[in-house]
Formats: C-alpha cells, sequence, structure tokens
C-alpha cells in the first residue's frame, strides 16, 4: 500500500540523504533501501504552477497516483521507501502505458 508523504521530518529525510532519478517527464528524489515493505512506500509530488490551471495540476497527481500504483504492483522488485515525484508540462500528454514505464523506471534502481 502507498502512503501520502506528508510529515516534515519525510520531507527533511529526502532532502537530506534522497538521490535523484529521472525518466522521460518524470523527475523523483526517492530513498534506496533493500528491500522495503510495499506497505511502507511514502509518495508525494511537487507540481508547480508553471504546470497550468488547478485542474491540469490535479489531473496530474491523479494520473501520476495511479502510474505509480501500478508500477508499485507489478512484477518489478522497487528500491525506494519515500518518493517525491516531479513533473514536467509534457507529461500531460504522455499515453499512461509510457508513464507507467517512466514510474518504473524512478523507482527501480537502473542496472
Amino acid at each position: 500500500m502507498i502512503t501520502a508523504l506528508s510529515r516534515r521530518n519525510d520531507f527533511a529525510l529526502l532532502q537530506r540523504s534522497g538521490i535523484i532519478r529521472r525518466s522521460g517527464p518524470l523527475r523523483a528524489r526517492v530513498i534506496v533501501v533493500e528491500n522495503p515493505p510495499p506497505e511502507s512506500i511514502k509518495l508525494g509530488f511537487t507540481i508547480g504552477r508553471k504546470f497550468g490551471p488547478a485542474v491540469r495540476r490535479n489531473r496530474m497527481r491523479r494520473r501520476l497516483r495511479h502510474c505509480v500504483a501500478e508500477a508499485a504492483a507489478g512484477s518489478v522488485e522497487v528500491d525506494t521507501s519515500h518518493l517525491l515525484l516531479t513533473a514536467s508540462p509534457e507529461a500531460l500528454v504522455t499515453s499512461h502505458t509510457e508513464l507507467v514505464g517512466h514510474c518504473r523506471n524512478v523507482m527501480v534502481e537502473a542496472a
């Protein structure tokens, strides 16, 4: 289960020891751990105003939430416990399948 990244300590931990991963229109700051239990993944979003009006930003948050859930539920071994996603405006026109692939890429360390 994926929970919200909301505590100040979680954001401070990401800022202090998180690493940045990029894939397509997504950029993520993640905490890498060895076999995190799936119920411990904490997810947050930063979608800035340059993305557009609130309707577009909220739509992007909903799409990303579903894509991350699908990527985490797949057969891929996730190595993140905390995930803060940032999307560029191109993500709005990216297909669902491609977004799921980009989410997998930022959640799993590249070989």
